[in-house]
């Protein structure tokens, strides 16, 4: 290629895909830091005019979060090393609910900053939400760890998406993320042009790597990985349509994704505001790598009567069948799109695929193979001008008059991986106390830590880590031109010496404790009863005034079970205490239907079923930890349930189960503010008879008496939380699947108005927290919570209200998996239900 060529498409990439912003002399800089005037962004952010540059000195600022920056052209920009702004380890949710920074204003180039864990209670908090206009510019900058890494949401009303555009260069997105695939590494609206050139994008939890809904995408020369921790959805999700050139970019997708389709292209364009209807793809010269068994690269989807062209050509891709490449879900995008010239890798062709070192070698059949683009494509992307190059620096691809296919062009030269010495000063050491680790590595361009610790680090360092309370792995990954290296030190942390007072615990099986028995029908309507009623589908709560244990909440799609089982601790039996409804006698039910099927996909399956016009039942629900004791009405109280049909699989209605004549009452019907709500998490105050109900949409107070409720707090994404009252401080705890949140009971009335939550300083083994729905009960022998892993380690919380401390010791047990372990004090232990088929057991303090 001449040099002429060459300086039209770095001129073209310069003015149409990435605009270069410039500071000139006249502008007034706002100097942050430590030992500067303003000591935080958010002090220079309410003084900043138009046109202002910020600069932040490198360090550390946590808990400034929420920041609002309202001028425009802006520039603000890292110095003497990347500032890291953080939300770790602060208090509750971000202020005013969208994220770290919120830029407001018209053209913000952001530069050399590090911006991690911004949470607000929508859970759709941002480490930068650009709700301003004009270009949104990111330079060399890292987003980690935070709900959404960057989210463009421009003001349309005061900025037309016509002038609205985000350009990404040298950037790195990973561990961002909700865990509930709407949340991702960065996500675009609202905006005409999207172009992201040297950046890398990983290891997102459950969402994609790149989402945009931008009108014209420009995605060349970055690398886009799940990584082996990752959980990504789609590498690229275009979900609109519109012109899209990916071209350049190294692309892996490993074992551990759940959504195995790499790219999808217009997946939502049937959306109003989300249909671009221009739509043209070009997927030219990037090397695909697929180590998934059911991977795939590209889907198109089948909502695009208006697609015009494509060319997919020039690629090199690993792992992937042919019928795997391409997916058109609508047959009529195969006549409109060019498929020409890909070719197929084998690992020798790469300079060593193991780690990640995907330039080719002097043999590989994809040297001087690249095939011209005739098509529309603009002749400027043709060929990709840059290679993805870690550390942030662009490398210029060196293309002769046949380029090579792939993102990667043979230049002959020796790409050297890095090499990591890593070690500490010891392996061994005891229960809170530190050591210190020492690293050098060689021929790396960008060096992580992971595993116990986390960030970019530099090259060569010591440092004492934190004082330890479980064993911990240490992990520096570095990447170089010749890929990725490894290295890891693993610390054996000893237990705390209180975990020897604690009691140990003998298993007793008790007989005839079997629910199968009490389910083994031979009618239609309860085929699936052994599936549907495990033990992790029912809820269960212990009533000491009546010296029993309640099961109830088995039903779920194939089975309508709102059967109610006790357990009598004196007499160590088990009885039916209220029948599963007849579905014969339900208004809903034809005499032809002899199929549960038939009866349960009834209408728009809510909660509420009536028998015989007059009488409303509930309907079978998979409930969950949505089951309490009310004291006053000697009741029990359900709040919904997983259902399981159709869009809306939570039912909303409330119902309270009398103790004293076994029956059903509906407190009410469907609520339209619980609509769409995540499996809710429930607690009851003793004290003054409210429930506590928590789920996605907010915190809920309840009175059953008056049927009141209101709410006083921010959601919480509940299908893998656990509630928990801790009588001895009087507090309500919601735990696992990383959330460890609590709200004080003290003065606990109706009439309040908000519902804070607690923020606490975790020590000892957290696995408990990190687990899905661990099992909790409280010991009132001991006064504290206690957790179970559902395996073989019981968990004892030791809490200091006052110093907002809690210490989570670890205890191993005999290896019984179930779901559900009850602290019973007159059996002297844990009650444990494992399942239908099986007794239930006794798990004994040894005093």
């Amino acid at each position: 290629m001449s040099c002429i060529k060459r300086s039209i498409q770095l001129a073209f990439l310069a003015t149409s895909i990435y605009p270069v912003s410039a500071i000139s002399a006249t502008q007034n800089i706002i100097q942050v830091g430590p030992e500067k005037t303003y000591k935080l962004p958010s002090e220079a952010a309410a003084i900043a005019k138009e046109g202002d540059v910020i600069e932040i000195d490198a360090a550390v600022y946590s808990c400034d979060a929420g920041v609002k920056w309202r001028a425009s052209n802006l520039t603000i920009r890292g110095v003497n090393g990347r500032p890291h702004i953080t939300w770790k380890d602060c208090s509750g949710s971000i202020p005013g609910g969208k994220g770290i920074w919120n830029t407001l204003g018209y053209n913000v180039t952001i530069e050399n900053i590090e911006l991690s864990y911004a949470e607000v209670s929508d859970h759709n908090g941002a480490g930068i939400r650009h709700d301003g206009g004009g270009n949104l510019i990111i330079k060399n900058s890292y987003f980690h760890h935070n709900e959404n890494g960057i989210l463009v949401t421009p003001i349309t009303s005061r900025y037309p998406s016509v002038g609205n555009n985000v350009f990404i260069t040298s950037s790195e997105f990973s561990y961002n993320g909700y865990k509930d695939g709407k949340s991702h590494n960065m996500y675009i609206t609202n905006t005409n042009v999207f172009s992201i050139i040297n950046s890398y994008s990983h290891s997102v939890d459950t969402g994609h790597l790149i989402k945009t809904i931008a009108k014209n995408n420009y995605i060349i020369g970055n690398k886009l990985s799940d990584n082996t921790e990752g959980k990504s959805s789609y590498h690229i999700d275009v979900t609109g349509g519109g012109p899209t050139y990916i071209s350049g970019n190294l692309m892996i997708q490993t074992e551990n994704s759940p959504n195995y389709t790499m790219i999808a292209y217009a997946a939502e364009s049937r959306e109003g505001s989300r249909n671009n209807p221009n739509k043209k793809l070009f997927v030219n010269h990037n090397t695909i790598i697929n180590k998934h068994p059911k991977g795939q690269f590209l889907k198109l989807y089948d909502n695009m009567s208006d697609f015009q062209t494509g060319v997919i050509s020039n690629n090199l891709y690993y792992g992937l069948s042919d019928s795997n490449f391409i997916i058109h879900r609508n047959s009529a995008t195969k006549n409109l799109l060019e498929n020409y010239n890909n070719q197929v890798a084998l690992e020798e062709d790469f300079e060593n695929f193991g780690l990640d070192n995907y330039y080719l070698t002097e043999s590989s059949a994809a040297i001087d193979q690249g095939q011209p683009i005739t098509n529309e494509l603009s002749s400027y992307l043709a060929f990709p001008t840059t290679e993805f190059l870690p550390g942030g620096k662009i490398k210029m691809r060196l293309i002769d008059a046949t380029p090579d296919i792939g993102a990667f062009e043979y230049d002959g030269a020796i790409h050297e991986t890095p090499i990591i010495s890593f070690s500490a000063d010891e392996y061994s050491i005891g229960y809170l106390t530190d050591t210190r680790l020492n690293w050098e590595v060689k021929n790396a361009l960008s060096c992580h830590a992971s595993g116990s610790w986390e960030g970019k680090i530099e090259y060569n360092g010591t440092i004492n880590t934190e004082k330890l309370f479980r064993d911990s792995q240490f992990v520096i990954t570095c990447e170089g031109q010749g890929g990725n290296s490894t290295a890891l030190v693993n610390i054996d942390v000893l237990d705390s010496p209180k975990v020897a007072l604690l009691p140990d615990l003998s298993r007793e099986e008790i007989a005839d404790t079997q629910i199968n028995p009490y389910l083994d029908r031979t009618d239609p309507y309860v085929s699936g009863v052994n599936k549907y009623w495990p033990s992790n589908t029912i809820s269960t709560v212990y009533v000491p005034q009546n010296g029993k244990v309640y099961i109830a909440g088995g039903g779920q799609r194939s089975y309508f079970g709102n059967e109610i089982f006790s357990f009598d601790v004196s007499s160590r039996s088990l009885s039916l205490e209220h029948e599963r409804t007849d579905i014969e006698k339900l208004t809903i039910f034809d005499v032809g239907d002899r199929n549960y099927w038939d009866v349960f996909n009834w209408g728009n399956c809510s909660g509420l079923w009536t028998e015989d016009n007059i009488n409303y039942v509930p309907s079978s629900r998979n409930l969950l930890n949505s089951l309490v004791y009310n004291t006053t009405s000697n009741s029990l109280f359900v709040q919904g349930g997983l259902v399981g049909c159709g869009s809306n699989r939570e039912t909303t209605d409330g119902w309270l189960y009398s103790l004293d004549n076994n029956n059903w009452t509906l407190l009410h019907d469907e609520l339209e503010e619980f609509k769409g709500t995540t499996t809710r998490a429930i607690v009851h105050d003793a004290n003054t008879d409210i429930n506590i109900i928590t789920h996605n949409q907010g915190t809920y107070l309840y009175d059953t008496e008056t049927k009141v409720y209101k709410k006083v707090g921010v959601g919480l994404n509940t299908p893998g939380v656990n509630t928990i009252v801790d009588k001895e401080n009087n507090l309500a705890f919601y735990i696992g699947k990383g959330t460890f949140r609590s709200y004080s009971l003290d003065g606990l009335s109706m009439e309040m108005d908000s519902l804070k939550s607690e923020g606490w300083e975790l020590v000892g083994d957290l696995s408990l927290v990190e687990m899905e729905r661990p099992a909790l009960t409280y010991n009132t022998r001991l006064n504290q919570i206690v957790g179970w892993n559902k395996k073989d380690t019981i968990y004892y919380l030791e809490i200091n209200k006052e110093a907002k401390t809690v210490e989570i010791l670890a205890k191993p047990m005999e290896l019984l998996p179930g779901s559900h372990l009850l602290y019973i004090e007159e059996l002297e232990g844990y009650l444990h239900i494992a399942s239908s088929k099986t007794n239930f057991n006794l798990f004994k303090e040894d005093r």
